[in-house]
């Protein structure tokens, strides 16, 4: 019996932010899958491999069909994704979904931690770059979610992650 349909869900862990699990979703079963193949494309069409690999060239990490979930170690920062899964019957690709998502939990520790220097040393809020900065970093987030969820656009959504990857590289000179 085929799969009626193919689906995955995609977290990102809050103790560990550069972890990734996938779930698959998908409904049926189909006894002749032997495997799964995740590509995880970023904007700038390169892949991302478990233990924070980048390739220049598409690459796949390897998810047993015998695992209805896995953990990746792929990421390094907030990053929006293009997530391809092809189950496999032997090395024949039978099903493939593509979706895009965006891991910013990065940016959300960032932005917490912020809070948290803001609530221990009040001052900085008479800085008169704070509030702009903040608003920036809090804008760009919202921008990097909504070009996902509303656009599927990987490309807006991972420049407004670099920007805020710019405000937390540079953390005094913003905050």
């Amino acid at each position: 019996m085929p799969l009626t349909t193919v689906s995955i869900s995609a977290t990102q862990s809050i103790a560990y932010t550069n972890l990734v699990t996938l779930i698959d979703t998908s409904d049926g079963t189909d006894v002749s899958i032997t495997q799964r193949r995740v590509f995880f494309r970023t904007s700038t069409n390169t892949y991302l491999t478990d233990g924070q690999g980048i390739s220049t060239t598409s690459a796949y990490v390897t998810w047993s069909y015998a695992d209805a979930s896995q953990v990746f170690d792929i990421l390094t920062e907030s990053t929006s994704l293009e997530i391809t899964v092809q189950w496999l019957a032997g090395s024949t690709v039978i099903y493939t979904y593509t979706n895009t998502f965006i891991f910013d939990l990065q940016d959300y520790v960032f932005a917490l931690g912020i809070l948290a220097s803001q609530t221990s040393s009040p001052g900085v809020l008479q800085d008169t770059n704070y509030y702009n900065s903040f608003l920036q970093f809090i804008v760009n987030l919202f921008n990097a979610e909504s070009a996902i969820t509303v656009g599927s656009d990987l490309y807006s959504s991972q420049n407004a992650l670099n920007r805020n990857q710019v405000m937390i590289t540079n953390e005094n000179m913003f905050f």
